[in-house]
């Protein structure tokens, strides 16, 4: 098998064999194993994760044992559903490796989205709306800097939220969450930088002259619209 810490027999010494006047040997050992999956968190939090158990046999060969599976998926009759995973499907194979009888077990779950999506998309979205309202507030009020400091703050705690429940690995995927975290928070940096230049040029002193390049760029702005509308 493979375990994530160290590879050790199933069982215990105490565990009996039960043998038969038939020559029937049964012995059901039973042992719990921490594994590691290689997960692919791209679509997070809507993910479908796949993880594989090998189960073999060392030093023995085809010839020597046999190993045959009941049925072709594992049997869920002592299973409790998990709040956080459903169990989505699985799948039992014996396939030779090195001339050696292993058994493959495969299971699919797929993760429940609905606290994230409340938790932290919904959230998010709103934060993303405050960014595009930001501007009806009136230049007069002072309001818009202190606003759009706390979004982009409010943006800075989700990503750190986000983050803590993600593997800390950029390979062999990335989620997808994070691209729009970043996308928003750079959108969010811009809308502040935008309302602290309209505060200072509403607080500008009457007597000074608008800078040269914000004349520049506004020219440039009326000419291209007035060039698209007469075409």
């Amino acid at each position: 098998m493979n375990p994530f810490e160290k590879i050790e027999p199933p069982g215990f010494d105490r565990q009996k064999v039960g043998i038969y006047n038939s020559g029937l040997v049964i012995w059901g050992p039973d042992d719990v194993y921490e594994v590691t999956c290689q997960a692919d968190v791209t679509f997070y939090p809507f993910d479908q994760q796949k993880c594989s158990l090998f189960f073999g046999l060392y030093m023995v060969t085809l010839i020597d044992v046999i190993i045959e599976t009941f049925s072709d998926d594992i049997q869920t009759d002592f299973y409790y559903p998990n709040g956080i995973w459903a169990l989505q499907n699985t799948t039992c194979e014996v396939y030779p490796v090195m001339n050696s009888p292993t058994l493959a077990v495969t299971i699919e779950i797929k993760r429940r989205p609905m606290f994230q999506v409340i938790n932290t998309i919904v959230p998010f979205s709103v934060l993303g709306l405050l960014n595009v309202l930001v501007f009806l507030l009136p230049a007069e009020s002072g309001e818009r800097v202190g606003f759009t400091v706390t979004v982009l703050l409010a943006i800075a705690v989700f990503m750190s939220i986000v983050t803590e429940t993600l593997p800390g690995a950029s390979e062999p995927s990335f989620p997808r969450l994070c691209y729009l975290l970043a996308a928003e928070l750079c959108i969010n940096a811009l809308v502040t930088v935008c309302t602290i230049l309209i505060s200072r040029l509403n607080h500008k002193p009457k007597h000074e002259t608008v800078p040269f390049w914000l004349q520049y760029i506004s020219c440039k702005c009326i000419c291209y619209h007035a060039k698209k509308q007469n075409k």
